[in-house]
């Protein structure tokens, strides 16, 4: 141990080491991230609710007619019949919910803004995060193809109980 080497007395290695054979691909990772953040899910909803809103004060500025008839008949002073039929419209002229509306498709505006923003920093930290990992499994291959051939030397040795121990040794000193 004072020479730099491990005990490998009590460690067991068993079986072979884990190969990711399928490489990460950073546009199937990104959409996958912005499809499953929820604080993006909860945006859309906003801007589904949005619409809504801006459909609604669309259909609260149009003009509702009013059709109707009435019949009346009068007993006492003599036998009179009238029939009559009605349309009436309201005249919109000064509010026809064009502030509502304008509202409605500013509020529309800022949600598809706050999306946008959002949706880049997802794809900003999922780069990131794909960088390190193309990083570390570079680092990861370097290290065991030119490194692990240099590194570990096997060797034989003499357990004292008549069992023999198989040594690897760092840097090539058994």
């Amino acid at each position: 141990d004072e020479a730099g080497f491990f005990d490998l007395t009590t460690t067991d290695v068993a079986g072979t080491l884990r190969r990711d054979s399928e490489p990460v691909v950073l546009d199937t990772v990104a959409s996958q991230a912005i499809s499953q953040r929820p604080d993006l899910a909860a945006l859309r909803k906003d801007q589904a609710r949005s619409l809504a809103e801006i459909r609604s004060q669309i259909a609260q500025g149009k003009v509702d007619f009013t059709v109707g008839t009435e019949f009346h008949r009068q007993f006492y002073n003599g036998n009179a019949n009238a029939l009559g039929f009605f349309f009436s419209s309201p005249l919109p002229v000064f509010n026809k919910n064009q502030g509502e509306i304008e509202r409605a498709r500013k509020e529309q505006e800022q949600i598809l803004a706050r999306i946008r923003a959002a949706e880049a920093d997802v794809r900003n930290e999922v780069s990131n995060a794909w960088l390190q990992y193309v990083t570390s499994r570079e680092l990861l291959e370097s290290m065991e193809h030119d490194l692990l051939d240099q590194v570990l030397v096997p060797g034989r040795s003499d357990g004292g109980d008549g069992t023999e121990v198989v040594v690897l040794a760092v840097g090539g000193r058994v």
